[in-house]
């Protein structure tokens, strides 16, 4: 939403009462920065001014969690998780901001609109459709060595595996492995 402020400067130093006119000469517009139509390549265009990007998940604070390489968002819809971009998520109803918590030091994600966390199906299928934050669903976020963003690793028996993106479209799913986790960006709103 853009509004426009406007602002009438005065001239003090003019004593001329007389001319009416003066105040409304010396009038400028200010105008707020170009607005852009939101559409499905500006990933940002959904987000609160206020967002931070590229934060550290700590409990308590609510995020987006963007998925690095092709910028779409983890997004809850029908109990269904999907990657999508915000603009795509916001227009489908789509649950995109995932609370953090913490249970014996380890975190989890409670979707803010639906409040089932995040975890896997114990056969490395990972679904947002617990009510309590257990074993299955502790996560861990390990800082990307090549820089910026975090890989999420889960709880699996005595491991911990990385959380990845596996397929196309809507056959995307994400699936807790031992190699090749996908890079994450925590947006906190």
């Amino acid at each position: 939403m853009a509004f426009n402020h406007i602002l009438f400067e005065r001239d003090d130093d003019d004593d001329d009462d007389d001319d009416a006119d003066t105040d409304v000469d010396n009038a400028s517009v200010l105008t707020p920065p170009t607005t852009h139509k939101a559409d499905d390549d500006n990933p940002h265009t959904w987000e609160d001014p206020t967002t931070v990007y590229d934060a550290v998940p700590v409990p308590g604070d609510t995020f987006i969690l963007v998925h690095q390489p092709d910028g779409r968002a983890l997004t809850l819809l029908h109990g269904r998780l999907r990657l999508e971009s915000l603009t795509a998520a916001a227009r489908t109803g789509g649950s995109f901001h995932w609370a953090c918590v913490e249970k014996k030091g380890w975190l989890g994600f409670r979707n803010a609109a639906s409040g089932a966390y995040l975890g896997h199906d114990g056969r490395k299928n990972i679904r947002a459709s617990a009510w309590r934050h257990d074993g299955w669903e502790y996560f861990c976020a390990r800082r990307h060595v090549g820089g910026g963003g975090y890989v999420l690793l889960t709880t699996h028996w005595d491991a911990l595996l990385k959380i990845g993106v596996e397929g196309e479209g809507e056959g995307v799913r994400l699936v807790a492995r031992e190699d090749g986790g996908s890079v994450w960006e925590f947006r906190k709103v």
